[in-house]
């Protein structure tokens, strides 16, 4: 199989200057002063909204999952969701119960989006998790009490993710008891999921404890067809079969001793294990002066990962309500081994059989100490302030054998670091009626790579300002805020080597990628009538310096991609919720998000601005009964979306789910997961005179089932 050239690599990345623009959208940075020209109301009534009618006590008996008032004192910088009395979600991991929540989706690779945008973070008690979506998948529901969604987060929260934060709030010990959960889940697809949370809280310690086994199995059809521009005939044609087991396990213990001064310390340590054993069996013809060659390739991985994450915190809240202080330090270490076996068997004489391995071995380490502390004044008053400092290194290192398929700048040690030093402030007081809160974060970062190819170092120094306004109107609350916020590429982006995905497919790095810089806009009003809350957002993201993936089509078939930034992009829109429990005797939630999506389209001689209305939603219909028994019909989706290239199609997916209360403290749950085996990714890319359509199915459609344990006092 002939292979890309490295000069071809280089001429495959193009930076466009920015082309003549007309925009939907004007500027909207006066959007905030329009707030302050209402009527002002008496700063007395700046107060929170409570969740149901009558629930100004904040206790609301939850029928699905509904939105509370946060512990404490009202910050208007988020929406909080509690999920503690939700028996609905008994038995289902933190991504289903994400994939519930108004404004989110999940897409089928089980990627979190926030109002269809896949840049957010998501948090665990206010930290990024080291392992990141393997840390979801193996969080049961059980350990979730709560959950805080920013779609317009404040300088007090670190400035990564352009779309929002998502923060999960676990349980805590609570009661001088032995508490817990045990939880089974498994599926048709032969998934299966053992867990355990335990709490115990006597004599000024705490103990608390999550043990996560897992066994994923999945199948997945893909197919990718490439054909000309002009006349429609077929160049390349891919088709993939693939089956992939994973296996892993997570293990969380954290004691917290109380009564040191005015405050706990509380020590953590979280090892996770994974596995992942996967073959694939491709299909790729090459048309060209009218014949056909066919090479057949069988693609076996084993992947091993560990990642520990030790962590320490102190933290103390002062008497009288007066404010808290936490100061914390974390301490990451990954290591992972992927190894890939290509055998290449050629169906005629014009291609050579090719029998070679990959290995690719990655280690990193993530370090972090940061301080917070807040500051309750009088009446909503508020000040906070903190700040951290952040250190992260990867090294890769990759090796070939076999008979070889590139040269030797492809192979060797790949390093890279980036350092971080921010710190913040925020402050949230009445004025005019108004509840305002302004804040500025301010950070110092470098970075280094290093790689057989080349060497950089960069340096940066950025500020991220927010202000958060808000008010009661009309029985409800206006919200409007802004916020400046980032997206910073992997480390493992800048490495230029060149990774073979599989036949006919090639991945390369690119050292002068830009992180995305984004300025956000947004208006809410949330009000409740007749035993509903609803609300409504109009919103605009202004991004600098996006990037997304460029694939190059070459002559021989072969397909090239390496990510590229692209100017700037607008996206705004409108979304719609409301959730409630009187709609002819059934509960339910919904989110409808509406919005314009501007960028540049790269697939043409000529860089030219595009765009494209899409949507993106969930909705959630529930019927509880006399004897506590619930069935639950879920849907999700979202519009066909713009990229550089063409455009990325819909999917949607509907869930069934019954919950049945077997004793008080065993919960059996059953249910369809994606019924109508509608899940799909398919994407159309347009370049160098030819169309790429590209599709994979990953066959999710299942039954599931799953029992919850409940021992001692948990709430």
């Amino acid at each position: 199989m002939r292979t890309p050239s490295r000069k071809c690599a280089r001429q495959m990345s193009p930076h466009p200057q920015s082309p003549s623009q007309s925009f939907l959208f004007p500027e909207l940075h006066w959007f905030m002063l329009w707030l302050f020209t209402l009527p002002a109301l008496p700063a007395a009534q700046v107060a929170s909204l409570p969740a149901r009618p009558g629930a100004a006590d904040g206790k609301v008996e939850a029928i699905i999952i509904t939105a509370r008032p946060q512990d404490g004192r009202d910050k208007i910088d988020r929406r909080t969701y509690d999920v503690r009395t939700d028996p609905a979600v008994a038995g289902m991991g933190a991504t289903d119960v994400l994939s519930r929540l108004p404004s989110v989706t999940v897409s089928p690779a089980g990627r979190v989006a926030l109002r269809g945008d896949p840049g957010v973070v998501v948090m665990i008690d206010g930290k990024v998790p080291a392992n990141g979506t393997s840390a979801l998948q193996a969080l049961p529901s059980s350990s979730i009490t709560k959950v805080e969604i920013m779609t317009n987060p404040s300088a007090q929260f670190a400035p990564e993710g352009t779309a929002g934060v998502i923060n999960i709030i676990t349980r805590k010990p609570t009661v001088d008891t032995l508490t817990g959960t045990l939880t089974a889940r498994i599926n048709s697809l032969g998934d299966i999921n053992l867990s355990s949370s335990a709490d115990l809280k006597r004599n000024g310690w705490a103990v608390a404890s999550r043990l996560s086994l897992n066994r994923n199995e999945s199948k997945s059809d893909g197919d990718a067809l490439q054909t000309s521009a002009v006349n429609g005939n077929p160049i390349t044609q891919r088709q993939d079969r693939g089956v992939t087991a994973l296996d892993s396990s997570l293990v969380n213990l954290s004691v917290t001793r109380a009564a040191l001064g005015r405050g706990d310390l509380t020590l953590e340590v979280q090892n996770l294990e994974g596995t992942i054993d996967g073959v694939t069996l491709s299909t790729f013809d090459v048309w060209a002066n009218g014949t056909n060659d066919r090479l057949v390739e069988t693609k076996t991985l084993r992947s091993d990962t560990r990642q520990t994450n030790l962590n320490g915190t102190y933290s103390e809240k002062w008497p009288d309500d007066h404010g808290s202080l936490e100061a914390s330090i974390d301490h990451g270490v990954t290591r992972q081994r992927n190894q890939v076996h290509f055998v290449d068997r050629p169906a005629g004489a014009s291609l050579a059989t090719t029998d070679y391995t990959t290995t690719l071995r990655t280690s990193g380490s993530d370090d972090e100490a940061k301080i917070a502390m807040v500051a309750n004044l009088a009446g909503p008053s508020i000040l906070s302030f903190g700040g951290a400092a952040n250190r992260t290194k990867s090294s890769i290192a990759r090796a070939y054998s076999g008979q070889a398929i590139g040269g030797t700048d492809d192979t060797g040690v790949f390093d890279g670091r980036r350092s971080r030093v921010s710190g913040y402030a925020t402050y949230q007081f009445p004025l005019a009626g108004l509840l305002i809160m302004p804040g500025m974060r301010i950070e110092f970062e470098d970075l280094a790579v290093a790689s057989p190819l080349a060497s950089h170092a960069k340096g940066a120094t950025r500020l991220f300002p927010s202000l958060h306004t808000s008010r009661p109107l009309g029985g409800g609350k206006l919200k409007a805020s802004y916020s400046r916020r980032i997206s910073r590429p992997s480390l493992s982006l800048y490495d230029e080597r060149r990774t073979l995905v599989s036949v006919g497919r090639f991945r390369y790095g690119n050292a002068e990628l830009k992180p995305t810089t984004s300025d956000s806009f947004e208006i809410s009003y949330e009000t409740s009538a007749a035993g509903a809350l609803m609300g409504a957002s109009i919103y605009l993201r202004v991004s600098h310096d996006p990037w997304q993936d460029f694939t190059t089509a070459r002559n021989d078939g072969t397909l090239l991609t390496t990510p590229i930034n692209y100017d700037r992009t607008r996206s705004g829109g409108v979304e719609f919720t409301s959730r409630g429990g009187s709609f002819f005797g059934f509960g339910y939630s919904a989110s409808l998000n509406i919005f314009y999506q501007e960028l540049i389209l790269l697939s043409n001689a000529h860089p030219s601005s595009t765009g494209r209305l899409t949507f993106s939603g969930n909705a959630t219909i529930e019927k509880k009964f006399k004897n506590g028994d619930r069935y639950q019909a879920f849907i999700t989706g979202t519009g066909r979306s713009q990229t550089i290239q063409g455009h990325q199609a819909a999917y949607s997916q509907v869930d069934l789910n019954y919950s049945h209360n077997l004793t008080p403290s065993v919960v059996l749950s059953a249910g369809i997961v994606d019924l109508f085996n509608a899940n799909r990714f398919r994407v159309v890319t347009f370049n160098n005179g030819a169309v790429i359509r590209a599709s994979t199915e990953p066959n999710t459609r299942a039954v599931k089932m799953a029992i919850v344990y409940k021992f001692g006092q948990r709430r």
